[in-house]
């Protein structure tokens, strides 16, 4: 079975592009979710570290473990199915605008981008980045020919579930917020 449609927050997230791409990733899916461990995650700092720190645990084990599993042939797969109509989003909260963003993977994986596996791995990290426990994900963005590192975070922290009806004016709607930035 495929899905036209997959979103994902937090370890939703996680999961998300595999679902996306349906049973020929199950095993892949399955790997991840029955052999990963605590250590596999993240590792706890020093208490008085921690304290001082941006969290509680380093995420660096995470970071290695998305690179293990969504490599480019995976994300060339997510690129053919957003060719095909099929849509995959995973939600994150840019701590700096204080609102959540959706990431469409689908289309940074088909874009002619050069980092755009390495932006997929982390808007992944970022979404399962829960506040204190981890560390916020700094990602690069640009905006208006401008480069700017945006904090990211655990998009469940903004909204469990996002389903934003395609007609609602969202100018209206940011300026009616006091939202910075495009709607």
């Amino acid at each position: 079975m495929t899905l036209d449609l997959v979103k994902g927050v937090s370890t939703g997230a996680l999961t998300a592009p595999f679902a996306f791409l349906g049973s020929d990733y199950d095993d892949k899916l399955k790997e991840v979710y029955t052999s990963t461990t605590t250590k596999d995650i993240a590792t706890s700092r020093n208490k008085l570290l921690a304290a001082f720190s941006d969290a509680m645990a380093d995420t660096a084990p995470l970071k290695e473990l998305i690179a293990k599993y969504i490599d480019a042939e995976l994300v060339e797969a997510i690129a053919r199915e957003n060719e095909k109509g099929r849509r995959l989003y995973v939600g994150t909260v840019n701590l700096d605008a204080g609102r959540s963003v959706i990431w469409s993977i689908g289309v940074i994986a088909a874009s002619d981008s050069q980092n755009k596996l390495e932006l997929i791995r982390e808007v992944l990290r970022a979404s399962a980045a829960i506040p204190v426990a981890f560390p916020p994900v700094v990602i690069e963005v640009e905006a208006n020919g401008q480069l700017y590192d945006e904090m990211h975070v655990d998009g469940g922290t903004g909204s469990q579930v996002f389903v934003y009806p395609a007609a609602a004016n969202w100018k209206r709607i940011t300026e009616k917020l006091k939202v910075r930035g495009d709607p």
